[in-house]
């Protein structure tokens, strides 16, 4: 029964879109969390070159 229902749902046009849809919108969620911890390692890059620039000229 198992293995009919497998097929069954294999061959659902609807599953399939569904299924696809979030395919597609896990990728996405990876993406964004990839950008977001991007900008967040530039925010402290940033931060970090401003103080070291301060450093140096004495303040």
């Amino acid at each position: 029964i198992k293995s009919e229902m497998d097929e069954f749902l294999k061959g659902d046009v609807d599953l399939m879109k569904i299924q696809s849809r979030i395919d597609y919108l896990k990728i996405m969620i990876e993406t964004l969390e990839s950008i977001m911890t991007e900008i967040r390692n530039r925010a402290w890059t940033i931060k970090n070159s401003i103080a070291w620039k301060q450093f140096l000229a004495g303040g």
